[in-house]
């Protein structure tokens, strides 16, 4: 049996190396797609669950609306660190994703306060749904 040259071997692995990465892009940019696909399905949910809110201020569906948020921002943060390997960065080194989340999480608690002390003011209830639906959409897009 003949050795086979180093530089035939050297290029064989070349070949290969070329294959793959076009399925592993391919494969990332199907796997993006069918998250974006979700996260949009969801952000609808809580669109409408949010409309549900707006006319009725009651916990029961404060609690569902805060569900479908929480779901919402861990399907996107895990994920997109997977999928887009996205790294930015703020002032202070800690990931702007995470910064995004908190925001996420005060406006909640304040909007689960105008709730629950009984304010039937529904412009700032609007105003705070809106304030979060833009922040999802900065998250997953």
């Amino acid at each position: 049996m003949e050795p086979l040259p180093i530089g035939d071997k050297d290029v064989r692995a070349k070949e290969i190396k070329n294959e793959i990465m076009p399925f592993r892009q391919q494969f990332q940019r199907l796997q993006g797609e069918a998250l974006y696909q979700r996260l949009q399905r969801m952000a609808d949910e809580i669109t409408e669950q949010g409309k549900r809110l707006s006319r009725t201020p009651t916990y029961r569906e404060l609690k569902m609306y805060r569900e479908l948020i929480r779901q919402f921002v861990r399907e996107a943060v895990q994920n997109t660190y997977v999928l887009q390997n996205r790294t930015g960065w703020d002032r202070r080194g800690r990931q702007k994703i995470y910064t995004l989340v908190q925001k996420i999480d005060t406006v909640l608690a304040e909007l689960t306060e105008l709730v629950k002390d009984g304010q039937e003011n529904q412009l700032e209830i609007l105003a705070k749904l809106d304030v979060i639906r833009g922040m999802l959409v900065d998250l997953y897009t």
